[in-house]
């Protein structure tokens, strides 16, 4: 009797436990089908993020074309151009006011007479003087949109690797190389932005410190020239002419090797200029192939 009733007991403990593990399992099968399901819509919502930050990144190429033309018009440099061509047009000017100085001080002295037309032309100049409007510094730095991007790397990797549908045909071209991931297309997209900020911040540092410091150094010069020629004021003697020749050919020096300076920095400004459009190029069509990609793994 008495072992009936022990039998019985453990049956109903082995029932019991048996019960508690089944609704043990039962429950942690329903919180991963909970948990899997917040992490497919985290994916979702990763994937959207995604398709907003591009979307933003893309308009960018406005920015670019609104500075230095049309992406397709390789050699067209845009507002770039504008301060070398300022300096340029000082330079002239510059070299055009030391030639009448120079003449104007010689009137009455050296043999070679100034004819009433260059006199007139000359005093022209001085009285209008360069009414040309210097540049301002040139800013074209795209600001690409990059929070999706980090919250990616800092979580999101795996949500990719559980959740992207695999895919038999290419999602985007990388280098030439078709490609089925999408992670890896949107990631290509950040690499590419990388180099596209890069080559814009060259640019810029290129056309802004030659010219600017160029600029400086021109007009420093300028200015010391004419506080030298008003120190010597009317004075036509021999020792006023020479420090008068000397300073304007010393200053012609400068002005030249300044326009070599500026030229050469023009030439390679226009070669990165180039290379940045035809990344910027590639980038616009890598950014319609990603687009569509997830586009297509939303739905």
């Amino acid at each position: 009797m008495s072992s009936t009733k022990d039998k019985s007991l453990l049956f109903d403990k082995s029932v019991d436990l048996i019960l508690m593990f089944l609704g043990l399992y039962a429950a942690i099968a329903v919180q991963d089908l909970v948990d899997h399901q917040k992490d497919k819509d985290h994916y979702q919502q990763i994937l959207s993020g995604f398709n907003e930050e591009l979307e933003s990144n893309q308009d960018q190429k406005s920015n670019i074309e609104s500075k230095l033309g049309s992406l397709d018009k390789l050699t067209d440099i845009g507002e770039a151009g504008a301060s070398f061509k300022f300096f340029t047009a000082q330079t002239k000017y510059m070299s055009s006011f030391l030639s009448c100085y120079l003449d104007l001080k010689m009137k009455g002295i050296s043999k070679k007479s100034m004819s009433a037309k260059r006199e007139q032309k000359c005093k022209q100049l001085f009285k209008v003087g360069f009414k040309q409007k210097a540049p301002e510094h040139l800013s074209l730095s795209p600001v690409y949109r990059k929070d999706v991007w980090r919250f990616y790397l800092a979580g999101g990797v795996q949500l990719f690797q559980t959740f992207e549908t695999p895919s038999k045909q290419a999602r985007c071209t990388i280098e030439g190389k078709t490609s089925t991931g999408l992670a890896i297309c949107i990631g290509s997209i950040y690499t590419v932005l990388k180099k596209v900020e890069n080559q814009v911040a060259d640019i810029q540092k290129l056309v802004n410190d030659t010219y600017f410091n160029r600029q400086g150094i021109l007009d420093a010069e300028f200015k010391e020239f004419k506080r030298q020629m008003k120190r010597l004021g009317k004075r036509k003697d021999a020792e006023a002419v020479a420090l008068t020749k000397s300073s304007i050919e010393n200053l012609n020096q400068h002005l030249r090797e300044g326009q070599q300076a500026v030229d050469l920095s023009l030439s390679l400004m226009r070669f990165k200029i180039s290379q940045l459009k035809t990344t910027a190029n590639d980038l616009d069509g890598r950014f319609n192939e990603v687009l569509k990609s997830i586009s297509a793994e939303v739905k």
